[in-house]
């Protein structure tokens, strides 16, 4: 069996995978003399960034409910906004351990402001995260890597 990963090479092989599109699916890529090779992929069509930002759109628009004694959740132009704040904030705490959510404005002239852990982040998707390493863990198999 092939050993699961060097940390030599490691973010070149990813930036290289990312820039082929192999970014909706678990994908092992080996690499011998500059050349890549699709080991194996696996995916799951329902499973994606979206299913994490909804999360946390669901997580303060009950937030903003029990803070506010307001439900956006009729107004399209309110839950768009709010969910371009939580996308930002998921980018941000892929490199930090908290972050604020700030729309102004966001219902009724009223403004919001909360923040979010990491932690609290992971809790409120925690099955999506486990799903995730299902498929990982799957393609590694199929690839006949080891899985540490």
């Amino acid at each position: 069996m092939q050993s699961v990963l060097s940390v030599e090479g490691l973010v070149m092989r990813t930036a290289a995978a990312i820039a082929y599109g192999i970014d909706k699916k678990a994908t092992s890529v080996g690499e011998k003399n500059g050349i890549f090779e699709v080991k194996s992929t696996d995916g799951d069509t329902h499973l994606g960034g979206k299913d994490f930002d909804n999360r946390m759109v669901n997580h303060f628009v009950q937030e903003f409910k029990r803070k506010k004694k307001k439900d956006i959740t009729g107004n399209p132009r309110a839950l768009r906004r709010l969910r371009t704040s939580c996308e930002i904030a998921k980018r941000t705490l892929s490199s930090t351990a908290q972050t604020t959510i700030e729309t102004d404005s966001l219902y009724e002239g009223v403004d919001f402001y909360s923040t979010i852990t990491r932690a609290r982040f992971e809790e409120l998707n925690m099955d999506l995260f486990r799903k995730c390493m299902e498929l990982v863990e799957k393609c590694l198999r199929d690839a006949k890597m080891d899985i540490m």
